[in-house]
């Protein structure tokens, strides 16, 4: 298991949800249950995209 953390913000609807010291040992589906909770949206309708300054890419 890994102590390493990262600490990121996920965009909803205009709104910022922090996500902070986040393991890096936890799974997309993980951080899409803690995301039902701060969104109210469903596993099943989330769509995750990620983005920086040279591209973004759909994750799941």
């Amino acid at each position: 298991m890994s102590e390493d953390t990262i600490s990121f913000q996920v965009n909803f609807k205009g709104n910022i949800i922090p996500v902070e010291s986040w393991s890096l040992d936890n799974t997309i589906h993980e951080l899409k249950e803690y995301l039902v909770e701060s969104t109210g949206v469903p596993l099943e309708f989330q769509k995750l995209l990620y983005k920086s300054k040279d591209f973004f890419k759909i994750i799941v």
